[in-house]
Parts: structure tokens; C-alpha cells; sequence
């Protein structure tokens, strides 16, 4: 059933498949929450919930993120949310990537799918792991030592990643954690998904200096053939406006959250130096106020600098508002 376009049916019943579990589970409700696009489920167990707030998306279904790539290849949801590696290491030509979101389970950046060895061992780098290749033959069949094996929790990816380095090591798909299995010492190598890196220091592995296999973050994900149907259909039309609302609003909010507006009112002789001061999306706005010797600005500004400008203003501003911008689009 891959690759099928979706089944059409009412406008009003479109489905998104969301991601269950704690790695990606929670934060991708709080981005949606946040996004004013709400989730009401029965129970945290319930499969099915409503969707509100969001133009024609009325129902999401939740499911290991594997399954949301699955579902939205096989037509059954229109748009999902997953990790980027699933979509890299099980490619479907029914699936489009339609944006990037930059969180994870701790971080507001993404992961990377890297390869890693135990600390105590001597071999840290992509260069000296290539002697290690596999050469020998015996009796017809390749001699596979432990050293020439790696364990992967993304086999794909990784065969991918050795062809182009030209390295010949044997990938053994991991059942569970690849990490687990180095660090009892039946691998020397391994392939997995790191975020802090807190996991691979705090059980005395670490990564190959040359082993970084690819890039992920949380992506927005849409069936190609139902969006990319004929651009002149109408409802083709539609379905495309919503995936850039969407998206729109889901990397909005995530911009967002690096952001404040930061408001103060000011003398106008002033003026000219809290603009020098103020670094900005766009341009401030400024607005009279009832009395002329005085006016209010506006700017949108990253919240890491706020307190530091606050302070620089402090005596050229007479108060201060600041609010946190919802989405940014």
C-alpha cells in the first residue's frame, strides 16, 4: 500500500499522525499548544483525539513515530510529525518533508545519528578505523572480526555512510540500544541518535572524530501524491495552503520562543539613541503618545540579549513592557 494518495473525504476530516512516547510525545503537544492548535484526548492512551484550531484538521492519531511516517506514506493521515532520521533511514517516494522544526526530547536544537566507540579504546577517528576494513576471506565466506563490525540503530543510513567513506565494516541492525551493547564490550562500534551527547559521556563512550552519519530534527511531514495532485484542482489548492499554514505556525512558534517584544515608553529627544541601541526583526515601531514630549516603542528582540538592553536603556526609557510573542510568521 505504499505510495498511495490519500483517501478523500470530507473537507472538514483531515488527519495528523503525532508522535507517541517521551521522546518526542510531550513536546510536540506543548509546540502545538502553543501554536493555539489544541489536542483533546479521552485518556493519555487513547489512540484517536479531536483537533481544534487549525482550518480542516479535525482528528490526530497517535503512534510510535515509525508508524507516523507509515501512516501518512500509506495515505491513512494527510500530514505527521516525526523524527528526520526515520524519514532518512526508511525513504518513501509518497513522502514529502514539508518543514523542519528544531526541537527534540531536551533541547531546541536537533540530533545527530553519529558512530561511537567505548573511551578505553585506542581507535577514535573515521581514519583509523579504515585499516580495519574488511578484507579477508576464508573459505569463501568474509572473516568478520569483532573489530570490523558495528552495531547500528540505523543500519541503513550507516551502509550508506560507509560506501561513501569507502569503508568496509559489517552492520549489525541493534535490536534495542546500540549503546548498551558497546558498553558491555560484544561490539567495539556503534551507530545512534545523540542529542546532548549525556547518555554516550555518562557510560564512558564516545563519538569518532570524522563519525558524524547525519543531521535530524523533528520534521513536518504531508502525502506527496495528495499535495503535489493537480495544481489547478482546487481542493489540490487548498490542501497546499494548509500545509504552509501549518508549517507556518509550527516554525513560527518554535522562532518565537527565542524572541520577546520588548515595549517602553521614552522622551523623544531620546529617540534616536534607543534606536541606535535596539537590534531588531524589523523596524521599531514608534508611536506618539498624548503627550509630545513622549512616545512608545515597540521591537521584537532575542530574549537571550532582553535583561543586557534593558539595561543599556534603563536610563533613556521611562518603563518598560515585556510580552512574549506567541508565533512569529
Amino acid at each position: 500500500m505504499k505510495g498511495t494518495k490519500m483517501k478523500s473525504g470530507k473537507k472538514s476530516d483531515l488527519t495528523i499522525a503525532l508522535p507517541e512516547g517521551k521522546n518526542l510525545g510531550p513536546q510536540t503537544l506543548e509546540l502545538l499548544c502553543e501554536a493555539r492548535i489544541i489536542v483533546k484526548r479521552e485518556n493519555p492512551r487513547a489512540i484517536e483525539a479531536v483537533v481544534e484550531g487549525i482550518p480542516d484538521i479535525t482528528r490526530a492519531i497517535f503512534c510510535r513515530p515509525e508508524q507516523v511516517a507509515e501512516l501518512v506514506g500509506d495515505g491513512l493521515a494527510l500530514f505527521g510529525i516525526t523524527g528526520k532520521d526515520v524519514i532518512l533511514e526508511n525513504p518513501q517516494p509518497s513522502i514529502e518533508i514539508c518543514a523542519e522544526l528544531p526541537y527534540s526530547r531536551q533541547t531546541a536544537d536537533g540530533t545527530q545519528c553519529v558512530l561511537f566507540t567505548r573511551a578505553d579504546n585506542p581507535i577514535k577517528t573515521l581514519e583509523d578505523m579504515r585499516p580495519l576494513g574488511i578484507f579477508g576471506t576464508h573459505g569463501g565466506i568474509a572473516e568478520v572480526r569483532k573489530e570490523q563490525m558495528i552495531v547500528s540503530d540505523y543500519p541503513a543510513q550507516t551502509e550508506a555512510f560507509l560506501r561513501e567513506q569507502g569503508l568496509n565494516f559489517w552492520v549489525i541492525p541493534s535490536r534495542g540500544s546500540s549503546e548498551v551493547l558497546v558498553y558491555l564490550q560484544k561490539y567495539l562500534f556503534g551507530v545512534a541518535l545523540v542529542e546532548t551527547g549525556g547518555t554516550l559521556y555518562g557510560n564512558r563512550l564516545v563519538k569518532i572524530e570524522g563519525g558524524k552519519i547525519s543531521d535530524s530534527s523533528t520534521v513536518l511531514i504531508g502525502n506527496k501524491f495528495t499535495l503535489g495532485g493537480n495544481l489547478d484542482d482546487p481542493e489540490t489548492e487548498r490542501l497546499r495552503s494548509l500545509q504552509l499554514l501549518l508549517a507556518g505556525l509550527l516554525k513560527g512558534t518554535l522562532e518565537a520562543r527565542r524572541l520577546v517584544h520588548l515595549a517602553m515608553n521614552a522622551r523623544v529627544s531620546c529617540l534616536d539613541q534607543i534606536l541606535k541601541i535596539l537590534p531588531t526583526l524589523k523596524s521599531p515601531t514608534v508611536t506618539p503618545l498624548a503627550d509630545p514630549k513622549f512616545c512608545s516603542i515597540a521591537s521584537i528582540v532575542p530574549s537571550a540579549d532582553v535583561n543586557k538592553l534593558i539595561l543599556e536603556l534603563d536610563y533613556r526609557a521611562e518603563d518598560f513592557v515585556i510580552l512574549l510573542p506567541s508565533t512569529v510568521m
